[in-house]
């Protein structure tokens, strides 16, 4: 395969660090005079402590979007669209991000409502208990879901000691438990400048970004520098399997394999090893399971690296008289794969479509951004940015081989089966 010269993105990025140990980045990209805004924070549902299981940090992102000092009600969100941007966030088990996008001369009011919001939300006492109800009702849409239960008992038989264990949206009598007075001291001890970097890509001049935010953010004071203990899970040495059932006629087998962290020098070749195994509609369980044998009447796969740990997997549905058949053809399927290694067309093409993922990600202001976020928070820095296409192009059949062992090994799987 020939081999390709990538754009640095790290060059690019003006970068600043201030006393308070706030992180900015800023990539000024002029092709269209647009912004956008991104606050990262580095709080998820694994930071949660004594308060593990109540959703806080899913709850919290809630809360910032109904009013700040500067902005009370429904002024952000009203003022995003006057200006014709768009403002939205999400939260995960290691971080939250909130951001918006608009048309570049409105980039100060940008960075004025996403500061007022990471810092100084008013926490509505009526706003809080409404809430509160949605998220119950978000929550009770899970437990009705097969496909939700199904991955979150998977998730919770992966792992059985680290936090990651726990959803991101938390249990119902959890989630019920959460006070006010609970939710402003998370946010107190939690959003920090320490823990909170910005990423703003777009239409802007980097020296002008980098002042206005030194400007809005140096009263911001350290806060806690403390971080909760999180324990080192195990690793799985003999596969885990279970049964669950569920009020639905479909028959659903969930499978995953815990990764090592988004920092692991093995995460290319991982991505690359599972897109071919069951990533994309040209994988092998898609094309055998789905298509050829027609065990599984869907197949879906999901592979996630953060800074913490990982997981790779896939879920299917099936008939119930398939269910034994489907679990031994993935595994026949698996140890062809890990014995032989990958096609050389699989391999071009697997390599192919991720790198072109990549660069048409670059493309925009949101997935540049995005890019350099997640190299920072999960890459160990910016020049992980750069590192990532060159690093997949590198990955090579044999590498292929020694993933499938070491990672895909079927006595290091879980396995949940859900019956009707």
């Amino acid at each position: 395969m020939k081999k390709m010269v990538f754009p640095r993105i790290s060059g690019k990025v003006r970068t600043a660090l201030f006393d308070n140990g706030l992180r900015v980045y800023v990539i000024p990209k002029n092709e269209a005079p647009t912004v956008t805004v991104q606050a990262w924070v580095a709080t998820g549902s694994i930071h949660e402590d004594e308060f593990l299981g109540c959703g806080l940090s899913h709850f919290l992102e809630h809360m910032l979007f109904q009013g700040t000092k500067k902005f009370p009600g429904n002024a952000v969100s009203d003022t995003v669209t006057h200006l014709g941007g768009y403002l939205n966030a999400y939260t995960s088990k290691t971080h939250t991000v909130y951001y918006i996008n608009l048309p570049a001369a409105h980039v100060a009011k940008g960075i004025e409502m996403v500061d007022d919001m990471v810092r100084n939300p008013l926490f509505p006492a009526e706003k809080f208990l409404s809430e509160k109800n949605v998220i119950l009702r978000e929550c009770a849409m899970y437990q009705d879901s097969p496909d939700s239960v199904l991955y979150e008992r998977l998730v919770a038989e992966a792992y059985q000691l680290h936090p990651m264990r726990h959803p991101v949206i938390g249990y119902k009598e959890k989630i019920e438990s959460v006070t006010r007075e609970i939710m402003c001291a998370y946010h107190a001890k939690r959003y920090t400048p320490g823990r909170t970097f910005y990423v703003i890509a777009g239409d802007v001049d980097p020296d002008r970004i980098t002042d206005l935010l030194n400007q809005r953010t140096c009263d911001w004071n350290m806060g806690s520098l403390a971080e909760p203990f999180l324990p080192q899970e195990p690793s799985v040495t003999a596969k885990r399997e279970r049964i669950i059932h569920f009020n639905d006629p479909m028959t659903r087998v969930a499978c995953a394999w815990q990764l090592p962290s988004s920092l692991h020098p093995d995460i290319p070749a991982i991505e690359v090893f599972s897109d071919i195994f069951g990533g994309s509609a040209s994988s092998r369980l898609t094309t055998i399971l789905k298509n050829e044998k027609e065990l599984a009447l869907d197949i879906s796969s999901y592979l996630y690296s953060l800074n913490v740990s990982g997981l790779s997997g896939f879920g299917a549905a099936c008939l119930e008289e398939n269910r034994q058949k489907l679990t031994d053809e993935t595994f026949r399927i698996l140890g062809e794969l890990t014995k032989n290694g990958p096609t050389k067309q699989e391999m071009e093409r697997t390599i192919a479509q991720q790198t072109a993922d990549c660069l048409r990600a670059m493309r925009t202001e949101s997935g540049l951004a995005q890019i350099v976020g997640n190299a920072v928070l999960n890459g160990g820095g910016l020049e992980a940015a750069d590192e990532y296409l060159s690093a997949m192009q590198n990955v090579t059949r044999d590498d292929l081989v020694r993933i499938g062992e070491q990672y895909f090994h079927p006595q290091k799987a879980t396995l949940v089966h859900m019956l009707p």
